[in-house]
Order: C-alpha cells, then sequence, then structure tokens
C-alpha cells in the first residue's frame, strides 16, 4: 500500500476491482440460495435418516435449515441495500452521510441479528451475558473481543448495535469482502478492511483513522488478537515472539492458554491514540468448536450456551503512557482468558431475549 493512498477509506481497491467482484459475487449468492433451497427440499428426508444413523442430534439437517436461510438472508440484505442506495440516491455524503451510515449500521444489525436468531432457534443454543455496556450518547467506545469461532464476530452487533443503537465500526480481515452483504453495507460504514499479517505502518494509520468523525453513538471494534485462537496457531505465535526475545508481548503469551497475546500494533496504537473512548473488553466461551461448516455439521453448536462477559473500563481510568496501556490490555486479557477456560458465572448473568 503506498502511502498517496487514503487512510479514511474502507478498502484500498478500484472501482473495477470492487465491481468486477460484486459481478461475481452477487449473482452466485442468488443462485446459490435457489438451489440450496431446492436441494434441502429434495434430500431432507435422506439428511433426517442420516442423522438417526449418526446419532448427532440431527446437526446435518440443522446445519441444511440454517444455510438456506443464512443464503436467503443474504440475498435480503443485498436487496435492502439497493433499496437504502435509491432511498438515498445523490444523499449520501456531506450533510446527509450521518443518516445514510446510521440506515446502512441499523441495516448491519438486522441482518445479523436475524442470522443469529435462526442459529439459536435451529440449533438450540443460548445466551448469556455479564455485564454491560452504557448506553450510547455520553462517549464512544473502543471495543476489544476475544476472537475463537466464525460466531463470535457477531458479538459486538448483539450487544451494542441491535439493542443499543451504537454504529459500529469494525477492523475486518480483507477476505470478508467475498461476502456481498459484508462488502455493500460495510463499505458505505466507516470500516477497515485489513490483510491479515499486514504490519506496515500505513495499515496501522488506518485503523487509527477509525477514530476520524467520532460521535458519543459510535463504537470502534477491534479483534486483537490478530486471528481466531488454536493451540496451533499459540504454538506458532509463542515461536515468533521467542526469536525476537524477552518481551511483554511473550510474557503475556506464554501465561495465556485459552487466548493469544493481543499486545500487536493495531490494539495498542488505538488506546494510544484514544481521544476519549471508554474502553469494554469482551470475553467469550462456549463457541470454541465453532470453527468451520464441518464443525456445524458434527453439532458443535447443538444446546451450545454461549457465555459473554462484559468488562467496562471509563476512559478517565485508562493509563495515558505507552507502559501503564500494555500493562492494563495484558491484565484485561489474562481475565479474558481465565473466563474462556471456564470461569465461574457471576450472580450478574442475566440470559438476553434475542428473538424479539
Amino acid at each position: 500500500m503506498s502511502s498517496s493512498e487514503p487512510s479514511s477509506v474502507s478498502v484500498n481497491e478500484s472501482f473495477f476491482t470492487r465491481w468486477g467482484r460484486r459481478a461475481l459475487t452477487i449473482p452466485t449468492t442468488f443462485v446459490m440460495a435457489v438451489g440450496a433451497t431446492l436441494v434441502t427440499a429434495a434430500i431432507l428426508p435422506l439428511v433426517l435418516i442420516a442423522d438417526v444413523l449418526l446419532q448427532r442430534r440431527f446437526a446435518l439437517s440443522r446445519t441444511a435449515l440454517f444455510f438456506v436461510c443464512f443464503l436467503w438472508s443474504e440475498v435480503c440484505g443485498i436487496a435492502c441495500s439497493l433499496a437504502l442506495w435509491l432511498r438515498f440516491l445523490a444523499r449520501t455524503a456531506g450533510k446527509h452521510r450521518s443518516a445514510f451510515v446510521g440506515a446502512n449500521s441499523r441495516l448491519q444489525a438486522i441482518w445479523v441479528h436475524t442470522i443469529f436468531a435462526a442459529a439459536r432457534i435451529l440449533f438450540g443454543m443460548r445466551m448469556s451475558v455479564e455485564g454491560s455496556a452504557p448506553r450510547p450518547g455520553s462517549r464512544p467506545l473502543l471495543v476489544f473481543v476475544r476472537h475463537a469461532s466464525t460466531v463470535d464476530t457477531a458479538l459486538p452487533i448483539l450487544l451494542l448495535s441491535y439493542p443499543l443503537h451504537y454504529r459500529l465500526r469494525y477492523v475486518l480481515k480483507r477476505e470478508l469482502l467475498l461476502d456481498p452483504c459484508i462488502d455493500i453495507v460495510g463499505q458505505r460504514i466507516p470500516n477497515r478492511f485489513v490483510r491479515r499479517g499486514e504490519r506496515g505502518t500505513n495499515e496501522v494509520e488506518r485503523v487509527v483513522s477509525l477514530y476520524d468523525d467520532l460521535d458519543a453513538n459510535d463504537a470502534i471494534v477491534l479483534f486483537p488478537e490478530g486471528t481466531r485462537f488454536s493451540e496451533r496457531k499459540r504454538r506458532e505465535l509463542l515461536a515468533q515472539l521467542s526469536l525476537r526475545g524477552p518481551s511483554a508481548a511473550l510474557e503475556l503469551a506464554q501465561s495465556l492458554t485459552h487466548t493469544l497475546s493481543p499486545l500487536r500494533r493495531g490494539a495498542l496504537a488505538l488506546l494510544e491514540k484514544n481521544p476519549g473512548c471508554d474502553l469494554l473488553v469482551v470475553a467469550h466461551a462456549g463457541l470454541e468448536q465453532a470453527t468451520s461448516f464441518t464443525a456445524f455439521t458434527r453439532g458443535s453448536l447443538v444446546g451450545a450456551h454461549l457465555r459473554v462477559h462484559i468488562e467496562h473500563v471509563p476512559f478517565e481510568e485508562l493509563p495515558t503512557d505507552a507502559e501503564g496501556q500494555t500493562r492494563l490490555l495484558a491484565d484485561l486479557w489474562r481475565n479474558v482468558d481465565r473466563f474462556a477456560a471456564g470461569g465461574e458465572e457471576t450472580e450478574r448473568t442475566s440470559d438476553i431475549a434475542l428473538a424479539g
């Protein structure tokens, strides 16, 4: 990425690259939705028989139905994004920009909530939460979330955007642009799509530029581990950090058993440049096996209990020096790791109704 490229855009790419990709992904999604519906209707009796024989609590049938629901949610999301564009035609910038971003943020929240509600019903999942986030309107939020599965990217929306109407700004991996809903709506919202493993100064500057034009109803969401946790990735990270010699990141990584070290350039830069955001750290447990489509078919989500813990640190309590910020993030992440390891639920735990 050259230094001449703007840091404020969601992803640095040409018009032809963007619409060349969408010319493939959008029609493919429509075809897959229709095809999956027809195929599932035809083979569902056989799938049910296979489930009975495999004794996996009807995981194959649940997954097939969820896949159909997901694809039709994609179709509806694409259609609604077109309707929003027509509604705001020629009024997506300037004084109308905030309304356009807000409408797309709400569409994103409804879309994710719909998909998660389908998963909750079909797989018999439940979710409970310890702690709470402040109501929007006081000051913006900086949100650090544990990353362990394909499902936990929805958590900030389920916790902050859908119920509280926060407008989220995500740092996301660039590969998610292959999802047309995330591609279209995600580029209308001031998100940042980054290349995994990219450590260049410009990429960090793009992440920090999420603070631009931030107001009290906004929240910046980052998965500071940089990738989903696995034992293999933990060993690889420890090996990389060991080669660089003693460091706070190595010391922390050695003490963590269920998470990766969050002491990475993006997270530390956001703490350093924080203009006045409260910090939320979101830990969770219960979705560690939901890492792939194959895991879904094995029944990893059937009856899953997703437990979430929110830790809120007001801006006034955040250290202003780099050493203090590193130490605070390390301490907070040790708490995340303990929770992920199966720490006891507190009396503040309360079930959240996600279908309403």
